[in-house]
């Protein structure tokens, strides 16, 4: 309940639990809704006494000195209305300062309540949906010192899902690498060879062009003029005939940091959707420029024989995530999950490597990028200030990002617009690097 409660955040609304109206059956016997009412809040002062989980729940953070701030719960129709003043201080840490109390707030709710320090922690919900339950049944089994066997509700693993980015990085990686229809027109600076398969003559402009087909590993470098860098060269000499796990090794990494990047972005009702959306429009462009013979030749950019075909598929994901959007703007009536999120995120990264753009990820995936760099400058800086000093310390109010500015105080709407905003300017640089060299 100490993550849950105070992970040196202030908790300005409630969190939403479901209990069942026939209770909860725990080791221990059958719980109502009243009795775990009150069950919440023993658990609640026990860990306020104990004095390894106590300065957590009171939040015992990084400065020294007295802030106070004054927080207000969320206006809901007949809910008890309760301003309560948060105050950060390691001094405090072995005070009694949380006095947690139950507030009816109608027949079918009851909300946890802590006078002094937390204001709403908790709002328990009569539900007769029984599977909503098993969060809570999880949590006081683990309590009573029950063994917990997973369920099929419980979702996904963390580790299952790095299974699932790394197999779809395989997949994409060796196809990519050995697929025999996977190639690539290079022009070629020299002499025909009317012997040579793999060089083609084309007629551009009026011009005769020699050009060779090749299915070299190959990518392109953002506002350089001579663009384009083989993978291969990365190796040695002596072992360039294994490129293929080199390069299969980037395509893993790419799908699972773009994919990550998705779902972390996926906290805000539009927002995953919306710059989805914004990113597809910027792969499509590059997928049909790439696959159209005359405009890769008047860009200068490298030509993938029918790759234009995959502009369909990216038009239908722009239209899904559109169509998606219409009932997830604010508020949201549907959300997406990890199940989308993690497909998005997956797509968008194989996409990007397909079209030989990857490098150019960070700059129109800006948003997915910032989000996860976020969290992890947050939780690498919270574990090295826990290790040094005793007390874990934050960069943000609280990561990812965008949680960062709804701690301060801005709307969720005009977050998800803003960032839309800087996803269109950073979809409008990554087209102009197509002639900006």
């Amino acid at each position: 309940f100490s993550v849950n409660l105070y992970s040196g955040q202030m908790c300005t609304a409630p969190q939403n639990f479901f209990i069942p109206e026939g209770g909860i059956d725990t080791a221990s016997g059958k719980v109502s809704f009243d009795q775990f009412a009150q069950k919440f809040v023993d658990n609640l002062n026990g860990l306020i006494d104990n004095p390894k989980a106590g300065p957590f729940v009171l939040g015992a953070v990084q400065s020294k000195k007295t802030s106070e701030r004054v927080v207000e719960s969320e206006k809901i129709p007949g809910k008890v209305w309760l301003k309560s003043r948060v105050f950060e201080n390691p001094m405090f840490k072995n005070a009694r300062l949380a006095t947690p109390v139950v507030v009816e707030v109608e027949a079918s709710k009851k909300e946890i309540f802590s006078k002094e320090l937390f204001g709403p922690i908790a709002l328990l919900i009569k539900t007769k949906n029984t599977d909503q339950s098993i969060g809570l049944a999880k949590e006081m089994a683990q309590q009573q010192g029950v063994a917990y066997k997973k369920g099929d509700k419980d979702g996904l693993a963390g580790w299952f899902k790095i299974l699932g980015q790394v197999g779809l990085g395989l997949f994409v990686g060796l196809t990519l690498y050995f697929h025999n229809d996977v190639k690539i027109w290079r022009e070629y600076i020299g002499k025909y060879n009317p012997n040579d398969a793999t060089q083609i003559v084309r007629q551009v402009n009026g011009k005769e062009k020699v050009f060779v087909i090749t299915k070299e590993p190959i990518t392109t470098i953002p506002f350089v003029k001579n663009h384009e860098f083989n993978y291969t060269k990365l190796l040695p000499q002596g072992i360039r005939k294994f490129s293929w796990v080199l390069y299969t090794l980037i395509v893993i990494f790419i799908i699972t940091a773009v994919s990550n990047g998705a779902n972390i972005t996926d906290g805000l009702d539009g927002l995953a959707s919306g710059v989805s959306a914004l990113i597809g429009v910027c792969l499509g462009i590059f997928a049909y420029a790439s696959g159209s013979f005359f405009l890769a030749d008047y860009l200068n950019i490298m030509y993938i024989p029918n790759l234009g075909e995959l502009s369909i598929y990216i038009a239908a994901m722009i239209g899904a995530c559109i169509g998606f959007m219409w009932y997830n703007s604010f508020p949201a009536q549907v959300f997406m999950g990890d199940t989308g999120s993690l497909t998005l995120g997956g797509i968008i990264a194989s996409i990007a490597i397909i079209v030989h753009k990857e490098l150019l990820i960070p700059i129109f995936c800006g948003v997915f990028f910032v989000e996860l760099l976020s969290v992890m400058l947050q939780v690498s800086y919270f574990k090295y200030t826990k290790r040094k000093y005793g007390v874990g310390k934050r960069i943000l109010l609280m990561s990812p990002l965008h949680h960062h500015y709804q701690k301060e105080g801005y709307h969720e709407a005009k977050i998800v617009t803003r960032f839309w905003i800087v996803t269109v300017l950073c979809v409008l640089l990554s087209i102009a690097t197509l002639k900006m060299r």
